[in-house]
């Protein structure tokens, strides 16, 4: 049995190969089909960086009201600017937590915590033969801003921040992208 699974190990892609790297248990299903499967890579973590918001109040942690920053995953090579402000719209139904979608919609994101600071990113991987991705991995990270005393602007206090994902579901969310094909 151990020959077995050292066999099993070994013969995973270079990007599954380190899987105690990871915060989240891949269920042996998925490994097993992402054996099979050319382009699917599990990743372990994400990078925030120049995270800027605007903010239309004062004390320590005023209500943000637009927000941006640059969100990439080394293991997709995934690399895409996100955004928020009062003309963006959930990509979810009102029953749900609002998600936004990032300049690719495959990156998601989610800003909220009593103090709205936790940041919560979704990046949807794995493509099926139909090129449809079938899983999402998630994670979220504490953003420590350093607010201006007049309302303005607030920064990270870091330019470099770096979360660990945490979760590998199956997409069930409804802002899955349908393909119709007109008859």
């Amino acid at each position: 049995m151990r020959f077995q699974v050292v066999s099993f190990l070994a013969a995973l892609p270079f990007s599954l190969a380190n899987l105690a790297d990871l915060s989240y248990s891949a269920p042996p299903e998925r490994l097993a089909a992402a054996q099979k499967e050319a382009g699917c890579n599990l990743p372990a973590g994400f990078q925030i960086s120049d995270f800027s918001a605007k903010t239309n109040g004062t004390g320590p942690t005023p209500a943000l009201t637009a927000y941006s920053f640059a969100y990439s995953d080394p293991d997709t090579d995934v690399a895409v600017k996100c955004s928020y402000n009062s003309s963006s719209v959930s990509t979810t139904p009102g029953s749900l937590t609002p998600r936004y979608a990032c300049e690719n919609s495959d990156v998601k994101f989610i800003l909220s915590g009593a103090t709205g600071r936790t940041l919560t990113l979704i990046e949807r991987i794995c493509p099926g033969p139909n090129g449809v991705k079938g899983y999402e991995v998630a994670g979220a990270v504490d953003l420590a801003l350093n607010c201006s005393t007049t309302p303005a602007s607030c920064k990270t206090s870091s330019n470099d921040v770096r979360g660990n994902f945490t979760s590998l579901d199956p997409v069930t969310d409804p802002t899955r992208i349908k393909r119709w094909v007109p008859r």
